[in-house]
Order: structure tokens, then C-alpha cells, then sequence
């Protein structure tokens, strides 16, 4: 009997060893990629874990206060391996300075193309509004009983329009340009009607912003209703010649959460301190 030992042969070893190789090299690679992606996945859980708590800390905790007064600017900690940044200052969209300066660009001055005063009446229930600058003056009456006061916007020209109140005192606007200028009315607040119920119609390729700028004391509060157009209405800006107290603004909280320098998580809230 002849009896047979074949083996493996150094070529078939080599060429085994090869195939085996390039089996393992993605492989290996696709176990390293997943490893990878699950720690991230638990670093930015984790991170968003650590963000709410600290946003619920500034909201409702004593991060916002020093010694009984707010406290501005950035906080820096440390939890574990991550760092915390929290950011608090006042929400710009709610303080305007008197010459009206743009949300978006404090160094721009906005032009208001007219302007309306609400004035308090002593013992009377019923506030006055002004029509500043109409073509026949200042002019005014006492709110409605239902609160009502109309704006109606036309165009003469692409530099003139015509602004009506009330359908009866108008104010002609010479000094604007429509293809790149917005429409801006400035009201002033400082009475007590609420809610006075603003209806506006305007042009329909152009922006009217209303600016709603108050006083310390007034409680009017103005309620849109646009019946044409494209209107934004800004109600609750405060002139910065008003003595405001300082724990009655809007802050706007950023939470920033980061590990070895890479931003995991970050969150962004309000509070109204009253």
C-alpha cells in the first residue's frame, strides 16, 4: 500500500495567507469605524445629556446671578471630559436705541417714514393716538372702542408713497426708494389701551417693518392683522432712553458643549426675567 501525506506547500501557505489578508483588512477596518462611530455617538448623547442640564441650570438655577444682579458674558466648566461654554446676554430684538437702529446691524440707522404716539388719557379708559406729520399736521383722537386703527400703504411713484390713517389723515412719503428701501412706521407706546388691533394693507413687493418702541410704564400691547401685503412687526422694543430695570429683559442663553476641541452639542434659549 502506498500511502500519501500531501501537505501545504510554502506557495499555497503564502497565497492563504494573502487571501486571508485582504479579508481581514476591511474587516478590521470596518470593526475600528464602528467602534469610532459608537463613542461619538455616546459622546454627543452624552454632550446633549450635559447641555440640557446646564440650560435648565441658567434657566431656572442661579447661573444668570451674581451677588442678587444678572450676570453678562461667558461662563466657562468642566464636566468630566467635556468643557461647557455658556453664553447669556440680552436678546437684541428687544431693545432699539431711539434713533432706531436695524436688528441686524446696530451701526445702520433706519429711517421711519412716519410715526404714531399713544398717550395715555388720565381717568379715562380710552387712550389718544397721534398721527405725527400728516399732510395737515399732527394729528389725533382717541382709540376706538374696539381698538381698532387702520394703516393703509399706496404707491405713487418708486420714490413716493402715501400713508393713511384711520381713512383719514394721510402723510406723503417723498424720500424713499421702493426697489431697495423697506416701508418703517415708528410707533411710540405710552398707554395703557390693550390690546389696540392694527390693520394694515401694503404693497405687496415691498417690506413694512412696525416698529412697537415702549416705555418703562406702558401696557399697550398691538395686535397685527394684515390685510395686504408683506408687514413684520417688531412689539416689544424698548428705547434705551427709558430707565428699563435690569431683571425685566429677554436673555438669550448658548450652552456650547466640546471635547478635545470639537463641539458635540449646543443649545439655545430664552429666559424673561420679571
Amino acid at each position: 500500500m502506498i500511502k500519501c501525506n500531501k501537505g501545504l506547500t510554502l506557495v499555497e501557505l503564502i497565497v492563504s495567507l494573502a487571501i486571508l489578508g485582504i479579508i481581514m483588512t476591511p474587516l478590521a477596518s470596518f470593526f475600528i469605524n464602528t467602534i469610532r462611530i459608537n463613542k461619538n455617538s455616546e459622546n454627543r448623547l452624552e454632550a446633549n445629556q450635559i447641555a440640557q442640564r446646564y440650560m435648565e441650570e441658567a434657566k431656572f438655577g442661579k447661573t444668570l446671578y451674581s451677588q442678587g444682579k444678572i450676570k453678562e458674558g461667558t461662563i466657562n466648566k468642566t464636566d468630566k471630559e467635556f468643557k461647557i461654554k455658556i453664553e447669556i446676554e440680552k436678546h437684541s430684538k428687544y431693545e432699539i436705541d431711539k434713533d432706531m437702529k436695524s436688528e441686524e446691524n446696530q451701526d445702520t440707522l433706519i429711517t421711519d417714514h412716519a410715526q404714531i404716539e399713544i398717550d395715555k388719557q388720565e381717568n379715562i379708559q380710552s387712550d389718544t393716538i397721534i398721527f405725527k406729520a400728516t399732510d395737515v399736521g399732527n394729528k389725533s383722537e382717541n382709540i376706538s372702542d374696539d381698538g381698532r386703527v387702520t394703516i393703509d400703504i399706496k404707491k405713487i411713484l418708486n420714490n413716493k408713497i402715501t400713508i393713511d390713517f384711520n381713512e383719514k389723515y394721510t402723510k406723503t412719503v417723498t424720500n424713499i426708494d421702493l426697489k431697495k428701501d423697506d416701508i418703517n412706521i415708528k410707533i411710540n407706546c405710552n398707554g395703557n389701551r390693550s390690546p389696540i388691533n392694527l390693520e394694515v394693507s401694503t404693497l405687496n413687493d415691498v417690506k413694512t417693518n412696525i416698529y412697537v418702541v415702549k416705555s418703562e410704564t406702558s401696557k399697550n400691547k398691538i395686535k397685527l392683522n394684515t390685510l395686504k401685503g408683506k408687514v413684520r412687526l417688531y412689539n416689544n422694543i424698548y428705547d434705551n432712553t427709558v430707565s428699563k430695570k435690569e431683571d425685566s429683559w429677554i436673555y438669550k442663553i448658548t450652552v456650547n458643549i466640546s471635547k478635545n476641541d470639537k463641539e458635540l452639542a449646543k443649545l439655545v434659549g430664552y429666559k424673561n426675567i420679571d
